[in-house]
């Protein structure tokens, strides 16, 4: 059986990849944010999750994204992810996600 530690370091070696479409970018970091999370470092999550919203993904992939990184935030990013997150709230795209 893999364990985490060997899952990131798969993960991260294909998030390296050249020739590589920028959707397949944004769905391996955010997978890789993820794996950062249930390892308990919620720095390098934080940090994928927002390379996944670099990637300009599909919309929803990029919401969750934002989601994720309030959920591993660290003090200091707090006020500006929440910052984000409220002018998203505010576009008229997020209607069905406000619940979450």
């Amino acid at each position: 059986m893999m364990c985490l530690c060997e899952a990131i370091e798969y993960v991260k070696a294909a998030t390296e990849r050249k020739k590589v479409e920028n959707l397949d970018k944004a769905r391996e970091q955010y997978l890789l944010g993820q794996l950062y999370a249930a390892n308990g470092d919620m720095k390098a999550a934080y940090k994928s999750f927002g390379k996944t919203i670099s990637k300009s993904p599909p919309y929803e992939l990029e919401f969750n994204a934002r989601i994720r990184q309030t959920e591993t935030a660290t003090d200091e990013n707090h006020k500006t992810i929440l910052r984000k997150l409220k002018r998203m709230a505010r576009s008229p795209k997020n209607k069905e996600y406000l619940s979450q």
